[in-house]
């Protein structure tokens, strides 16, 4: 190997005195060496492994929820087109809300939101400002107006029955619920003889909500 003139060189330069020298190979005695000769090693080096990519930082949090006061959206829940949803908490007592034409106001519920786990959520009109035909419907997900039997109802002033017991499974007169989930009332000024928004355009249309 070449190495070992190294090595050989390195004995070289200990063992030097004034009568001579003596070389040790590998702990081994060369008598009789007048001369060394010094070979750089000059074979190709093995090759290098190109350095990995750099790490990658994880991603970051996801945003966090901008109300969090409000259940999280369940997956599988349809964007409104042309609506804008506005989230809120079902009240403990009659609540007024002003919405503008293409809004929705999502009051989020479950069964402990009503005693003994049935009752009632009422809308009417309120003098605060204008209050046309409205449309409110219980949904899985907020902003959904989809009907169900007993879940939905039009008109300026009325109330949807709720229960979560089973006990009027199939009555069209109640919107029957599952014990645990969250749901949401769903509630914007609109006709669905016209098919449009009541909302006169630019003006904020009051109504009130009480459970």
């Amino acid at each position: 190997m070449k190495s070992r003139y190294f090595l050989a060189l390195a004995a070289l330069v200990a063992a030097q005195s004034s009568s001579g020298f003596t070389v040790f190979l590998d702990g081994e005695e060369y008598p009789g060496v007048n001369n060394i000769e010094i070979v750089a090693d000059d074979s190709p080096r093995p090759p290098v492994d190109p350095p990995g990519p750099p790490p990658v930082d994880p991603s970051p949090n996801p945003d966090p929820d901008p109300d969090p006061n409000t259940p999280p959206v369940p997956a599988g829940c349809p964007v409104p087109t042309g609506l804008t949803v506005l989230e809120e908490n079902m009240p403990q007592s009659r609540k007024t809300y002003k919405i503008e034409r293409n809004q929705v106001m999502a009051l989020a519920f479950d069964q402990q939101d009503f005693s003994m786990g049935r009752g009632s959520v009422g809308f009417a009109e309120n003098t605060q400002g204008p209050s046309p035909m409205k449309w409110a419907v219980i949904s899985s997900c907020p902003g959904d107006f989809t009907v169900t039997a007993g879940c939905s109802k039009e008109a300026l002033n009325s109330r949807l029955l709720v229960d979560f017991n089973g006990r009027f499974e199939g009555d069209p007169r109640v919107c029957s619920l599952e014990p645990g989930e969250t749901y949401y009332f769903n509630i914007r000024h609109f006709d669905m003889t016209v098919g449009r928004d009541t909302c006169p355009k630019g003006k904020k249309c009051a109504l009130f909500v009480a459970p």
